[in-house]
């Protein structure tokens, strides 16, 4: 400190000074890190949507396959006991006959069905797939056992006019064979995303 004629030079911060350069460097931190967050969860929202698009994809992918080796198929079959698989309350929304002296998918037949999930591993309603199972080829070994397995979770609840979340159904002006898959979840924030995804056979 230098002093000339009682007037005093001070050299650095005033206290004041000092305590709003800490509470403007704080208040900056704190939206870097809100924004940051928010970057973070967009990311994660995002990622997530991509992958469930994916798994609708593969899983619409599956069903057509099994569409096109199959010797025919019905739309919202009735249950039948020749199934290889058991339902257990499920809704049975597409079958596929395996065999060309059943076209209408009332016996040995590759089942899609709807409904609650068999363990809770699982989110919310499941679509589940009692068909053969696939050898080391990649192709269904018809000749072995059926085996009833989840193909997609997380389909929303029946609505109201008892639409579910995997819907077949012929299009009304093209021979064409409509698939449409819909989930639900939850995000961080507590908002419900919903994500569709659709296709033709």
């Amino acid at each position: 400190m230098k002093c000339f004629k009682s007037h005093c030079l001070v050299n650095g911060f005033t206290l004041v000074e000092l305590m709003l350069a800490i509470s403007l460097g704080v208040l900056f931190f704190a939206l870097s890190i809100c924004l940051i967050n928010r970057d973070l969860a967009l990311g994660n929202a995002m990622a997530q949507r991509l992958r469930e698009r994916g798994l609708q994809q593969r899983s619409l992918n599956l069903i057509k396959e099994d569409l096109a080796r199959g010797h025919g198929w019905m739309v919202d079959p009735p249950y039948s006991n020749r199934w290889p698989c058991s339902l257990a309350g499920r809704r049975s929304v597409l079958a596929i006959a395996t065999a060309s002296d059943d076209p209408e998918a009332r016996g040995r037949a590759i089942v899609y069905s709807v409904g609650s999930a068999p363990s809770p591993i699982w989110r919310r309603q499941v679509l589940m797939r009692c068909g053969p199972a696939f050898g080391l080829n990649g192709e269904p070994n018809f000749a072995g056992s059926f085996l009833n397995r989840v193909l997609i979770d997380g389909l929303p609840s029946p609505l109201s006019n008892g639409e579910l979340g995997f819907i077949a159904r012929p299009d009304p002006l093209l021979p064409v064979l409509r698939l449409e898959l819909e989930q639900q979840f939850q995000v961080p924030g507590g908002k419900v995303r919903r994500i569709r995804s659709a296709t033709a056979f």
